[in-house]
């Protein structure tokens, strides 16, 4: 058993969005961009009045810029007036329901779009003809969207609706490649599947396919590595296989279904399916579960970690590569509230990187897993080796060195 006993600090109370500031404050100071902040004349946000542009996507989604936000979000209790459940689709199209006392809430549809101004992010919801309905300020943390009329200062918060509290799917889990992926020389192998409990989903094969269709990402061939396809979007459960549509984020535009099956072996699932006239196979192994929580939970591992350095040159990375060198501390954070890990490099000036986690189990070994997503293709999964009060022992299971070969790097990690 591991004796991780939950250690909530004060910053991470649900105590208002203070806590996030104050978070952030204690381990990114002023390395973070500057934050939207309060005109205490009118409680309007400095910015606002900036012409904004819109936003356009890279289309991979993992930048470290601020991402956009996609899917339903809800509230825990909406007054009248305030949003009560929106949904972004992937075709840019919107739901938006609105809290009325006394009766059914009040629904508006239509188009939306991302914009970014005066050091802002923005949401704009339009009717069907293209007309401004509302302009929001956001800003998202871990699962939380923060949403703010723009003109004022108050904040409302709404919670992905991303499956987390309900059963996951039998066929949810995390699947790698074991060994090395630049060993393998057969075109449609897959690397890497990923099927999240919110119907995202990741999958990495190698060789150029589908390159022109939607949710398709093909990055170039570097020196002494095979071309790789990635291919995102969303997934339906079939039982025993999965139907994978690819999606593009910056489009919405759906490309064609691929189906594949999944035969689970012990500790290894056999994955087939054709994509775009590729056979597509994979032998790959668990490395984490959906279905399965673990006695570590989210909770804690809630507040600041410090990780201890090691003799590599450059500082590695949860998430896999490299974090550069610098004098500053290695720190990790950990919200169970808002479900968001945050890195921060030990490099003064440099912005955190920050992801959805949560804790579930591996399969077939007794350690738990640490799994963390950003966007649409960066994900990390650590596997958690050693537990106590005070002290974590990782180890990267899914982790890249920014060109497509696997790193595996261990993390010692101390409770500040």
């Amino acid at each position: 058993m591991h004796n991780l006993a939950p250690v909530r600090s004060s910053l991470l109370s649900r105590s208002g969005h203070g806590r996030r500031a104050l978070l952030r404050a204690l381990i990114v100071a002023s390395a973070l961009a500057p934050a939207a902040c309060l005109d205490a004349d009118d409680g309007a946000v400095a910015g606002d009045d900036v012409a904004d542009v819109e936003l356009v996507e890279d289309g991979k989604g993992d930048a470290w810029a601020a991402l956009t936000p996609r899917g339903t979000y809800r509230a825990e209790a909406a007054a009248g007036g305030e949003i009560s459940t929106l949904t972004l689709a992937a075709d840019r199209t919107f739901r938006r329901e609105t809290a009325r006392a006394g009766g059914a809430p009040r629904v508006t549809q239509g188009r939306y779009k991302f914009t970014t101004g005066g050091g802002n992010h923005y949401l704009r919801l339009l009717d069907a003809s293209g007309a401004l309905l509302v302009r929001y300020g956001y800003e998202q943390q871990g699962r939380e969207l923060r949403l703010r009329v723009v003109g004022t200062g108050r904040w409302q918060a709404l919670l992905a609706d991303d499956g987390r509290d309900q059963p996951a799917p039998g066929s949810a889990g995390v699947y790698l490649l074991p060994g090395d992926a630049d060993q393998v020389d057969t075109d449609g192998a897959i690397l890497d599947l990923v099927l999240h409990p919110s119907q995202r989903f990741y999958l990495r094969a190698r060789g150029a396919m589908g390159c022109a269709s939607p949710g398709h990402l093909c990055p170039s061939a570097s020196a002494g590595r095979a071309a790789q396809t990635e291919v995102i979007g969303r997934w339906d459960d079939l039982g025993g296989g999965a139907r994978l549509h690819p999606i593009d984020p910056s489009t919405g535009e759906e490309g064609a279904a691929i189906r594949i099956s999944l035969v689970r072996q012990g500790g290894r699932v056999h994955v087939a399916g054709t994509a775009d006239g590729q056979a597509l196979r994979g032998d790959l192994a668990t490395a984490a579960v959906f279905t399965d929580g673990h006695e570590v939970t989210d909770d804690d591992l809630a507040g600041t970690w410090v990780v201890a350095p090691t003799d590599a040159a450059e500082a590695p990375s949860l998430w896999g590569g490299t974090l550069g060198a610098g004098d500053a501390p290695h720190r990790v954070t950990f919200d169970p509230v808002t479900s968001e890990l945050c890195e921060l490099p030990p490099r003064a000036g440099a912005s955190p990187r920050c992801g959805v986690f949560q804790v579930i189990a591996h399969r077939v070994e007794a350690e738990g897993v640490i799994y963390a997503y950003r966007g649409d293709t960066l994900v990390t999964a650590l596997k958690i080796t050693r537990a106590s009060a005070n002290q974590l022992t990782l180890r990267l299971g899914l982790g890249y060195d920014g060109v497509g070969g696997r790193v595996d790097a261990a993390f010692t990690l101390r409770r500040e």
